[in-house]
């Protein structure tokens, strides 16, 4: 039995066409990323050959070649006859096998489908040196009687070469990975000029190798420019710090009973350290809730329907505002069943921005003096009112579940220092909580109590008094 080849399908066009016709013959191999791949075989000719050859699909006898899983096309038009020939490749190892198929063995030797370098790479020697012999085979030839083609190869040729008659291109495509671009080379080949030696290596890398490197790269640069900065502020910290006054005493005046009067423009009177940022408690001062658990956070479990006492609910609370309890569990802590984020929305709702607030703002941006915010808080309830309410110009914006200690610790201002890189001894504290402000005051603070009317003030309270935002800065 004859073997199965697909260049019998050339074979059968020669035959079909007249000696004055040209067949274009291409050999395209596509190598994916796992060395799997389709070979596929092209004839064309003109519309000349096709007038010689009629209808060409039913003159060809191709089922051989679809038994051994080659798929056969022919298609004919006005601009001529194309007959295309395909066949997967299931892995690396078949090439050879597949490609002997394609032109007989002794064609295409020393397949090799390898990776180098981390790139694929596909290598063969590529011989057609054999001419006319590649088209048939010794069962054939024998059985018109020795014949190749049945009747003398001149009667069909002419006397031309074959290379005069078959114009073969080859183009070789090798994937490397997954990219979607192949690296392709073509050639040539010729029947009259011996062994070729082909090799083809993807130039494209593996693309998600490529973008962890990136990434690496990336993440030593910010590692890199991170540690550069650190040690900067800690020059810088160091200086300011050795620059920074001691901090003043407060007036005597400020400790006699009775002394808790408004004070006309905090910053009035000069001082050598100007302010460069205005802090103030998010809660207290910018939406006026000063006795948060007891006006607020209390009567609205209660409208919700919570039963748990309310010890439990006030320790609870604190859990909150240190950061060792979130507030789906405090609201399960309460008694209340529903949804802990439109238990969240509901409290939220019920906290409304002071409305001198946007006018100060925009004072403080006038100024060129940014201003920052510390509060006692849960990170969800203080996150979720400053997206609302357009707030994200102040920054810092340090919240005690956040930072694990409260507005009258020293750490929470240690922590606004480093956030914001201003020493304490240019900063104005501005708060409704008297321990909070004597903290800051003995930080090196400027601070300022705010008192819109509602406080309960002791007679001693050691702080300028302000009744509005405008009062921050009269006289300036």
């Amino acid at each position: 039995m004859s073997r199965v080849r697909v260049s019998r399908v050339v074979v059968a066009l020669l035959l079909l066409v007249l000696a004055a016709c040209q067949v274009d013959v291409d050999v395209d191999l596509d190598i994916a990323a796992d060395g799997s791949g389709v070979v596929t075989l092209l004839a064309e000719l003109d519309d000349v050959a096709q007038d010689s050859i009629g209808d060409l699909a039913s003159q060809l006898r191709v089922s051989d070649l679809e038994r051994a899983g080659w798929t056969i096309t022919t298609v004919q038009d006005e601009a001529g006859t194309q007959i295309a020939a395909r066949k997967p490749v299931t892995d690396a190892s078949q090439w050879q096998t597949v490609l002997d198929e394609l032109a007989g063995p002794g064609v295409f030797t020393n397949v090799d489908i390898s990776i180098e370098d981390k790139r694929q790479v596909v290598s063969f020697d590529l011989d057609l040196s054999d001419g006319w012999d590649l088209l048939s085979d010794d069962d054939v030839t024998t059985a018109l009687g020795g014949e190749p083609f049945g009747a003398p190869l001149e009667s069909f040729t002419g006397g031309r070469a074959i290379d005069d008659i078959i114009s073969l291109d080859l183009a070789v495509r090798v994937r490397n990975f997954d990219d979607l671009d192949p690296t392709v080379r073509s050639f040539t080949p010729r029947f009259d000029q011996g062994v070729e030696q082909v090799r083809v290596q993807a130039t494209a890398e593996n693309s998600t190798a490529v973008l962890i490197r990136w990434i690496a790269y990336a993440l030593f640069s910010l590692f890199a420019l991170a540690t550069v900065l650190a040690i900067t502020g800690l020059v810088l910290q160091r200086r300011a710090d050795r620059l920074r006054p001691a901090p003043t005493p407060a007036p005597l005046a400020s400790r006699v009973p009775g002394a808790g009067v408004a004070i006309a423009g905090v910053l009035s009177t000069p001082r050598n350290d100007a302010v460069r940022l205005v802090v103030v408690d998010a809660l207290s001062v910018l939406y006026q809730q000063t006795d948060v658990f007891d006006q607020y956070v209390l009567p609205f479990v209660r409208d919700q329907g919570g039963t748990a006492r309310a010890d439990t609910i006030a320790d609870g609370f604190q859990s909150v505002l240190s950061g060792s309890m979130d507030t789906r569990a405090f609201w399960e802590l309460c008694g209340l069943s529903q949804d802990s984020r439109t238990l969240d929305e509901g409290l939220v709702q019920r906290r409304l921005l002071h409305s001198g607030v946007p006018g100060f703002l925009a004072d403080m941006q006038r100024r060129r003096i940014p201003v920052a915010a510390t509060t006692n808080d849960a990170s969800a309830w203080s996150y979720a009112m400053r997206d609302r309410d357009r707030l994200s110009a102040v920054w810092p914006w340090l919240v005690s579940s956040d930072v694990g200690t409260q507005t009258s610790n020293a750490a929470m201002f240690e922590v606004l220092r480093r956030e914001s890189s201003i020493a304490h001894g240019h900063c104005l504290y501005v708060d409704t909580d008297v321990r909070a402000l004597d903290r800051a005051r003995e930080l090196g603070m400027r601070t300022a109590l705010f008192d819109t009317g509602s406080l309960e003030l002791p007679p001693v309270i050691g702080h300028p008094v302000v009744h509005d935002f405008k009062a921050l800065f009269a006289g300036r």
